[in-house]
C-alpha cells in the first residue's frame, strides 16, 4: 500500500501551540480495508498527540470545525456533524455541521438516547447505518424539518478518560455504497484523538479564564 501523509501545522496567533491535522491523498477504497493503513493512521495521530501538536488553535470553535472537516476528508462524506453533550440538559448540541442545510441543523438539540447520534452517545459504541431513510432509529423529525434525509450514516463516540463527551457523525458516504468496517475503525481512531484535542482546548480555556480572573483581583 502506498499512502502519502502530511502533518499540516496551523500557526496559532491567538494562543500558544498549534494543531496537527492529518491529511492524505491517493488512497483507494481497497487501501481503506488494509490493516496497515489503520496502523499508520493510529501511529500518526498518536505521534501528533504525544508531540502536543493537537492542541487549541485560534479558537475552540475553529478547533471543532477542523476536526469535522478532517473527518469528512479522511472518509469522504456529503455531510458531517460534531455534537457535544450538555450534561445539564442531557442533550447533544450541534457544535459543527457541514453539508446541506448545515446552518438550519445547528438550531436543533438531540436528547440523549434519541436518533442515531443520541444512541451512540448513551451506549458509547459506534454505529453504521446503510439504509438510514428506512431506519426507525434515525431522528426523522430533524431530517424532515431541515429537508435533508441521509441515506447512509456513520456515527462514533468521542471518549475521553472513559467518558463520552460527544459524537462525530458522517452522512452519505461518497465513493462507496455505504460505510465499511474499515471506515468505522478509521473514524474511531480519529475520534479518540479528537476527544483529547477537545479536552485540551477546554482546559486551556479554563486556565485562560482563571488567569484573567487573577489579574482582575
Amino acid at each position: 500500500m502506498s499512502s502519502r501523509w502530511a502533518l499540516a501545522l496551523v500557526d496559532d496567533t491567538l494562543a500558544e501551540g498549534a494543531i496537527a491535522i492529518l491529511l492524505f491523498s491517493g488512497t483507494t477504497n481497497g487501501e481503506l480495508a488494509d490493516e496497515r493503513f489503520a496502523e499508520e493512521l493510529k501511529d500518526a495521530l498518536t505521534l501528533a498527540a504525544a508531540a502536543g501538536q493537537i492542541s487549541a488553535p485560534v479558537t475552540h470553535s475553529r478547533l471543532l470545525e477542523m476536526i469535522v472537516e478532517t473527518a469528512a476528508s479522511v472518509i469522504p462524506s456529503r455531510a458531517a456533524s460534531l455534537f457535544l453533550i450538555d450534561e445539564e440538559t442531557e442533550e447533544l448540541i450541534f457544535e459543527v455541521a457541514l453539508g446541506p442545510e448545515a446552518e438550519e441543523v445547528r438550531k436543533f438539540r438531540v436528547p440523549l438516547g434519541q436518533g442515531i447520534a443520541g444512541l451512540v452517545a448513551v451506549r458509547g459504541q459506534p454505529m453504521a447505518i446503510s439504509d438510514a431513510s428506512s431506519d426507525p432509529r434515525q431522528a426523522a423529525d430533524i431530517a424532515k424539518s431541515v429537508g435533508y434525509t441521509p441515506g447512509t450514516i456513520l456515527c462514533v463516540p468521542l471518549i475521553h478518560n472513559e467518558v463520552v463527551i460527544g459524537v462525530l457523525e458522517l452522512l452519505d458516504r461518497e465513493g462507496a455504497p455505504s460505510y465499511s468496517a474499515a471506515d468505522m475503525a478509521t473514524s474511531g481512531l480519529f475520534a479518540n484523538q479528537a476527544a483529547v484535542a477537545i479536552e485540551q482546548s477546554r482546559n486551556q480555556q479554563h486556565l485562560a479564564a482563571l488567569r484573567k480572573l487573577h489579574r482582575v483581583t
